[in-house]
């Protein structure tokens, strides 16, 4: 497996979160696939904290940040939109300089972003 570096899995938890789970652990796997070393906070932060307190969503929130800024990368699945919570790592990650990438066509990933970009950074 090529070796690209850390990437940060951004996608949708809340809401339908059974199908949003499902969907980070593809986005991971298609990480995985195209040799990166994906980190998917919201796959095992939501198994050690409560989501739905406040308090404990805040201290998740705090330590995705510090994951997110130790990342090179970050994939952003779009499949179910952007959440807030999407918006403001995406926000983060582009006054870092991050590397954005999003699905593509069969299995790939892909740089075009610049419409996920706009929508998130313009607000």
């Amino acid at each position: 497996m090529e070796d690209n570096g850390m990437i940060y899995i951004c996608s949708p938890y809340r809401g339908e979160v059974k199908r949003n789970k499902d969907y980070a652990r593809e986005l991971t796997r298609k990480a995985i696939d195209n040799g990166f070393v994906p980190v998917t906070v919201h796959l095992y932060l939501t198994e050690a904290l409560d989501d739905n307190k406040p308090d404990e969503r805040e201290k998740g929130l705090e330590a995705g940040q510090t994951i997110l800024d130790n990342c090179k990368f970050i994939l952003v699945g779009v499949r179910y939109g952007i959440s807030e919570g999407m918006k403001a790592e995406i926000k983060a990650a582009w006054k870092a300089g991050k590397v954005f990438l999003t699905e593509g066509e069969a299995g790939k990933l892909t740089a075009k972003v610049e419409a996920i970009l706009q929508n998130c950074i313009a607000e």
